[in-house]
């Protein structure tokens, strides 16, 4: 026999108009004193000693008095009183003429008018904005803080510690406390307004929002910033779409769309963009990186990027608010099912919250893609194998904190005719905090023009050797590394080493070999084909070796920059610098600049054919 429950707010008399048997029928009754005191205590004194304070007790009892026995009221007002820690604001609650106010709408409890009138301005707004939502509406948190982020109802936080989203996410949480929101009884991880609460938001919404019916055509609101065509039966967009200026939230999800017109490139303000499930969906908008403000891309489901032949450039960026142990699984599912078609020529992957990349990255048949970038993945241990990718040009990776060893599964499996890296021209490595060994074979890296490790503190072990295409070499703040260079660079030109304290003092002593690229006897040297020299931050550094010093500078012709070596004192070999050498920068070298002085150093007429001589950020000189 089935039981049907009647709330106390339907009345037996309606019932009777669609029930002919009232035999199983019951009233919910209103709950007895005692029992809505403990509903109320519960959320009151949430975090405090009831025995502690007598008289928040006496005035609570009254309150309790005046919410009739409803839950719902005692929850509401037992959450409002949370943070109230002083008698006089709970004597406040106890006294207000709301109490006694019926208003336009006497349906709605005075109790839950209570609890909006005493929210902050900012909670007030978001929470009337819930109005647009029908009755049992089941709705996302997540997906709610990006609605009130597109009408402008969240500002972004100052400081740059927190983004909108955080600040959105407390908004949440607040409310959800003070009992405006309650968890779906049928789906874990949404909620919904109870009947009166929703009643209690339209009550002060207002007209705020406007909801579609299936017969209306779409209206042409120039100041619109959310629209939700969701579960639509539509297969396109109009290219008027592009007229909305304004709109910060599109969500097509569920939709038979098959292409987004091109006119979408141009909602320069669009934060939002929701294509989840979108099975006929074919082809994105060539120029959509004109969305310059686009801050979350859903394309979970069967949006199917394996078969959108114009995208060439794809940029994947996952929000630090999913950013938690919890996710792996769904973020690798995720990342597996946004596998782009083979015709990609650039990849951005940002905030990649697993452990290890899924094997697509570095398919062999991706003969087009050049230019791979992998930023702030932190919890991958290991890089994927693309140096399998067979014309891969540019390859970019930062902040990969998991990362503690590169070894040879980053070259990956090649055929007999191919190397490894074969195709790589720039390389560089940024921001890993736990990189601590590198491991390569002689035949990878062949066409190497670039190399920068940046960032790399624990980094012990030998760089690549044999790099024979190296034209420029940068390692830049890496303060406990005492990295051996290259041995054999014979087409460098450019050579910069910034803050790597540790490796300098390898210069004060003499102890040149790990810069030496080629040796002509007991000569040691520098690479006789570098062009640009820079020297930064040496303090323990005096000269140069005198048998380096005409053999390492005769050959630079473009440019020679030394920055603050306060000890160094001479660096100009006899003969002078090379008669080609186009600029000279001595940036807070004291002892060198009194020794360089215009017409009065010693050292002046060594460098007085130099076209551009500037020092401390002067220019001296200039023929």
């Amino acid at each position: 026999m089935p039981l049907i429950v009647i709330q106390k707010q339907i009345t037996q008399e309606a019932v009777k108009s669609w029930l002919f048997d009232l035999r199983n029928v019951y009233e919910l009754k209103t709950l007895s004193e005692d029992a809505c005191w403990s509903v109320f205590e519960k959320h009151a004194f949430e975090h405090r000693n009831i025995d502690e304070h007598p008289n928040l007790v006496s005035i609570g009892r009254k309150i309790v008095n005046k919410c009739g026995g409803l839950p719902l009221a005692a929850t509401t007002l037992g959450g409002l009183l949370r943070s109230k820690r002083r008698e006089d604001e709970w004597e406040k609650i106890l006294s207000s003429k709301i109490w006694g106010w019926s208003g336009t709408e006497p349906e709605i409890l005075p109790a839950l008018r209570l609890s909006y009138h005493y929210l902050p301005s900012h909670l007030k707004r978001c929470f009337a904005y819930c109005a647009m939502f029908p009755k049992d509406y089941e709705f996302d948190s997540k997906n709610l803080v990006l609605l009130w982020m597109a009408e402008g109802l969240i500002q972004q936080p100052k400081g740059g510690r927190h983004t909108m989203e955080d600040l959105g996410d407390d908004y949440f949480c607040e409310l959800l406390s003070r009992s405006f929101f309650q968890s779906s009884s049928n789906h874990e991880s949404h909620f919904v307004m109870h009947d009166l609460i929703h009643d209690l938001a339209q009550g002060v919404a207002g007209e705020i929002c406007f909801c579609l019916e299936d017969e209306l055509e779409l209206p042409k609101f120039q100041r619109l910033r959310v629209l939700s065509l969701s579960q639509y039966n539509i297969f396109e967009l109009p290219d008027s779409i592009c007229e909305l200026k304004h709109l910060r939230y599109l969500n097509l999800s569920y939709t038979k769309i098959r292409s987004l017109p091109d006119s979408v490139g141009n909602l320069y303000n669009l934060q939002t963009l929701m294509l989840s499930f979108c099975m006929h969906l074919t082809r994105l908008p060539p120029n959509i990186g004109n969305l310059i403000n686009l801050r979350h891309l859903s394309v979970v489901g069967y949006a199917n990027l394996r078969t959108k032949l114009n995208v060439e450039e794809l940029i994947m960026h996952w929000s630090k608010e999913f950013d938690d142990l919890r996710n792996e699984d769904t973020k690798m599912e995720v990342l597996l099912s946004l596998q782009p078609h083979t015709s990609l020529k650039k990849l951005n992957i940002e905030g990649f919250g697993g452990r290890q990349f899924p094997n697509w990255i570095c398919d062999p048949s991706y003969s087009k893609l050049a230019e791979l970038s992998l930023y702030g993945c932190i919890r991958c241990t290991s890089l994927p194998s693309v140096g399998q990718l067979p014309f891969l040009k540019r390859l970019f990776i930062e902040g990969m904190d998991g990362v503690r060893r590169v070894g040879l599964e980053f070259e990956g499996q090649v055929s007999l005719y191919a190397k490894p890296f074969q195709c790589l021209e720039s390389l560089c490595f940024e921001n890993m905090k736990e990189w601590k060994e590198w491991s390569w074979s002689r035949e990878s890296f062949s066409r190497l023009l670039q190399l920068e490790i940046k960032d790399c503190p624990r980094l012990s072990k030998k760089l690549p050797t044999h790099l024979t295409s190296l034209v420029r070499l940068e390692i830049n703040n890496c303060p406990e590394t005492m990295v051996p260079l290259p041995t054999h660079l014979p087409s460098l030109k450019e050579l910069n080493i910034y803050y790597c304290p540790k490796m300098m003092p390898l210069w004060s002593s003499f102890a040149f070999d790990p810069f030496i690229s080629v040796k002509r006897g007991s000569r040691r040297q520098l690479p006789t084909t570098l062009k640009e020299l820079y020297v930064s931050v040496c303090k323990n550094l005096k000269s140069l070796p005198e048998d380096i010093e005409v053999c390492a500078l005769e050959h630079i012709d473009i440019s020679l920059c030394i920055s603050r070596c306060p000890n160094l004192q001479s660096f100009l070999p006899t003969e002078g610098l090379s008669d080609t050498l186009s600029e000279l920068s001595i940036n807070g070298c004291p002892l060198l600049i009194q020794r360089c002085l215009k017409e009065k150093g010693e050292d002046w007429p060594k460098i007085a054919h130099i076209p551009y001589v500037k020092i401390d950020g002067q220019l001296i000189f200039e023929q």
